[in-house]
């Protein structure tokens, strides 16, 4: 019992980790991210299986796969999308286990990445999702399927500067670091 205990306390810590210590973000170079690099990377450990749409007989999805020692012996890794149509890849669906771990989207279907959405590989709930505006990023942090903290970068130094900590959708605490030293944050009112 005890030891179950002590489980317990250490998984609390490591999943508050992030919402109490806002300097942890993981900055994602969005500029980098390719929707097509899945599905057009020749991986040797890869099976990539791509289907056209039943209208226009356009490519719409492609299913990569781990190959295995067998052609039947195959784990789905993700799915990749092309939702309207213009032969860009716009939505990429990363699975661990056949649960969901990762989704990465192109909202204004401009051909870059810009919605990083992390999901716990155990229980599927949404764990982090990282938006980028053009050339700032904005994490935001959920526990128990509730948004617990957001981290703005307003510079575009790649790490935070600004933290807004929610209860309820309701924002109780605002943090800034107006000279970006990473060192003088300050409590807003």
């Amino acid at each position: 019992m005890k030891t179950i205990f002590l489980l317990l306390i250490a998984i609390t810590t490591i999943v508050n980790a992030n919402l109490t210590d806002p300097l942890k973000a993981d900055y994602i170079d969005f500029s980098k991210l390719s929707l097509s690099q899945y599905v057009e990377t020749k991986k040797s450990d890869w099976i990539v299986e791509k289907q056209k749409s039943l209208e226009d007989s356009k490519i719409t999805v492609a299913f990569i796969f781990e190959k295995k020692d067998t052609d039947v012996e195959r784990r789905l890794l993700m799915q990749v999308f092309d939702l309207n149509g213009d032969n860009k890849w716009d939505l990429a669906r990363h699975y661990r286990n056949k649960i969901l771990v990762k989704l990465e989207s192109d909202l204004d279907f401009d051909g870059k990445v810009d919605d990083v959405t992390e999901y716990d590989s155990k229980t599927g709930k949404l764990l982090k999702k990282t938006v980028s505006f053009g050339s700032t990023n904005e994490w935001r942090y959920w526990f128990n399927d509730e948004l617990r903290l957001k981290e703005i970068d307003r510079n575009n130094d790649k790490k935070p500067d600004m933290w807004l900590h929610y209860r309820k959708d309701r924002i109780v605490k605002t943090e800034v670091d107006s000279n970006f030293d990473g060192k003088q944050i300050k409590m807003v009112e």
